[in-house]
């Protein structure tokens, strides 16, 4: 559920972060999705937040302005504390059980 909600709020935030400019070289504008519909924006922002959390980042949805990359600098390193946090927790359940 950590995992889920964690999305969840990267992927709105992300959206968010972009709708603030008035740039045209946000995420949104560059990759094409001027005219598309609120739910295709919040799985497209699902998608990214899910490839940035779990550092497999294909690339595919493309960064513009530097406060898109700062965001996804810092939810890059937050997923990496997030999955050795659950790692960790889960290896002191299977050895409490062990016991």
């Amino acid at each position: 559920m950590i995992v889920l909600f964690t999305i969840h709020l990267t992927g709105c935030m992300w959206y968010f972060n972009s709708t603030l400019s008035l740039s045209d070289n946000n995420w949104i504008y560059l990759n094409g999705f001027l005219d598309e519909s609120d739910t295709y924006m919040y799985f497209i922002a699902i998608y990214w937040s899910t490839q940035t959390i779990t550092t497999v980042g294909y690339g595919d949805i493309g960064i513009g302005q530097f406060s898109e990359y700062v965001y996804a600098t810092l939810w890059m390193a937050f997923g990496a504390l997030l999955y050795t946090y659950l790692v960790s927790t889960s290896s002191t359940i299977i050895a409490k059980m062990d016991d």
